[in-house]
């Protein structure tokens, strides 16, 4: 099976006897973690005999929950859902897929709100931890994914990691990386204003103010080009708007970004040095990035400096943002997001949408093309009283939200809420049905990696109680 608890997609052996988990083995064979696990993926297996664990559906009755057979709440959320499409408009529903779900769970919410409600209104957790990543790569490279795979940051002579936590929060990576610091003098560069186990251990350690990271990686792309470390050959074969990209960085000289990061000029300069003469750079970032109102513009000038610098499309090289949840780019790469079907096509393009119609036996016409909401501004619109109906599948919206105040109100507000999840979560407490669902040990499926490396795992026992996998109350539901 496959690790659920970050992007590393460490594959392992279970071995259980009934619902008694017995021991987790890796493999030498297994290809993003080798023989390596960390303490969570060995051992973090509790919640899967969990007492609270849901094992049948609930549905709200005189603001109580009460237990309720299958049949009976799938007819509901059936019926609640398309009197509410009917009644107001595709557009006033909307549905949020899981980031821990399977590729084809991901896949199947975003064909039940394209295809039978009739609205593109559907997102992951992705759109606050990874799409401004994602979004920064599609536009300096085209793809919105890591470069190259976990063997290209062994590969690296200089490996930069920007506010991530890596020993922490992707502990099998971190100790590969370790590993090659220390049998072949691997060099590191940290930026992040705390002092972590990566900072520890680097050569360089820069401590930016909070959200500046954008201005040292913009003076770090002018001083490459002012100091002969720019790869003009690598940049006239295959990067547009080079000379435009260079004009835009006039304001950001060294003595500006020292003022602004609060970094000594000396200091950037250290590591503008290592970077420039460095024969393969690969560049690391995480949340210390993404979670901030400009994630996207600064993934942008991370990917940027790498390009002027000729580090992608080789061995060793590349931009990685380090997916925090283990399907995090699955969930988006089948098509879990507002704008795009799976494989990235765009929705408010006619001739896709007539490709997409066309392999789902529908008149082009069925399927919207407008870009829906994401899960921030189906929140806003509950608000308002313009949504009027959610579907959240494993994902805790309602926690981990920004202004949980105003999330409650919105949840408050709508008519209809189904929540499909293992346990009954904040979000639930909301929710006029939750539909009990079953963890990865309990079904098959695949999920996409940090590196896009997609793996498949296999049922260890079967469902507890009455939950199901959450492909087939999807498929049940549709």
């Amino acid at each position: 099976t496959v690790c659920t608890y970050c992007g590393v997609g460490c594959s392992f052996e279970m071995w259980t006897r009934d619902r008694h988990i017995l021991k987790v083995q890796p493999v030498a064979e297994a290809p993003a973690n080798g023989i390596s696990t960390c303490i969570k993926g060995k051992f973090a297996w509790d919640f899967v005999n969990s007492e609270k664990r849901l094992t049948m559906p609930l549905i709200r009755e005189n603001g109580r929950f009460r237990e309720a057979g299958w049949d009976e709440a799938l007819d509901l959320v059936a019926r609640r859902l398309i009197e509410t499409r009917d009644k107001y408009g595709a557009d006033s529903l909307g549905f949020i897929g899981s980031s821990k779900a399977s590729n084809e769970e991901a896949y199947l919410t975003q064909k039940i709100a394209r295809l039978i409600i009739g609205t593109n209104s559907v997102d992951n957790s992705s759109r606050y931890c990874q799409n401004p990543a994602t979004k920064g790569l599609f536009r300096t490279v085209g793809y919105g994914g890591d470069a190259g795979t976990i063997a290209d940051m062994d590969k690296a002579e200089l490996i930069v990691v920007v506010g991530s936590n890596l020993s922490e929060n992707h502990p099998v990576i971190a100790s590969k990386l370790k590993a090659q610091k220390k049998h072949r003098g691997q060099k590191w560069v940290v930026f992040d204003p705390r002092k972590h186990e990566m900072a520890e251990r680097a050569d360089i350690h820069l401590r930016p103010n909070s959200s500046t990271d954008m201005v040292w990686a913009s003076a770090l792309s002018r001083y490459m080009f002012e100091h002969g470390y720019a790869d003009t050959e690598f940049l006239g074969a295959r990067v547009n708007q080079v000379e435009e990209y260079r004009k835009s960085l006039e304001p950001f000289t060294m003595d500006f970004a020292a003022e602004v990061t609060g970094i000594a000029k000396e200091g950037l300069i250290e590591a503008a040095e290592l970077i420039g003469q460095a024969d393969s750079v690969c560049l690391l970032w995480a949340m210390g990035i993404t979670q901030h109102s400009h994630g996207s513009d600064t993934s942008t000038a991370l990917s940027n400096l790498l390009l002027v610098t000729g580090n992608y499309g080789r061995p060793g090289t590349g931009g990685y943002p380090m997916r925090g949840h283990n399907n995090v780019q699955g969930a988006s790469d089948f098509g879990c997001l507002r704008n795009t079907y799976p494989g990235y096509d765009s929705v408010t393009d006619d001739a896709v949408r007539e490709r997409w119609a066309k392999g789902w036996g529908v008149d082009k016409e069925t399927l919207p093309g407008e870009v829906g909401e994401g899960n921030f501004l189906m929140v806003q619109a509950a608000d308002k009283g313009e949504l009027k109906a959610m579907y959240v599948m494993g994902e805790e919206t309602a926690f981990s939200d920004a202004d949980t105040n105003n999330v409650h109100e919105a949840f408050s507000n709508l008519d209809f809420l189904v929540v499909q999840d293992m346990f009954v979560s904040r979000t639930a407490q909301f929710a006029d049905v939750v539909l009990p669902a079953c963890p990865s040990v309990e079904k098959e499926g695949t999920f996409v990696n940090t590196e896009r490396r997609i793996q498949r795992f296999s049922e260890g026992m079967p469902p507890l109680g009455a939950s199901r996998p959450d492909w087939q109350i999807l498929t049940e539901l549709a």
